[in-house]
């Protein structure tokens, strides 16, 4: 979906639902990546002995990766609801 606001004159970028899966999809991408090489780090000792700091690290990691999947959700459905409001009030 193409729908965009545009901050007008105040300057700055057009805000879309693309933009932001682009901005925060990157970002996202980046901590996933990050979080399936400790996984796979974890798994090669293959000894199944996992320290506890192994452990902390993967749950921090884990919680990272967690957050941005939650913050890119959130940034596009307040997108969302506020461009509905605009059009019921336009409408």
């Amino acid at each position: 979906m193409t729908a965009s606001v545009s901050p007008g004159s105040a300057g700055g970028g057009v805000v879309s639902f693309d933009s932001i899966a682009q901005a925060l999809g990157a970002v996202t991408d980046n901590a996933e990546t990050n979080l399936r090489a400790k996984i796979d780090k974890i798994n090669s000792a293959g000894d199944g002995n996992v320290s506890q700091a192994d452990m902390l690290m993967l749950q921090a990691d884990l919680q990272k990766w967690s957050m941005m999947i939650q913050l890119q959700s959130t940034i596009t459905k307040e997108l969302g609801d506020a461009l509905k409001g605009i059009i019921q009030k336009a409408g």
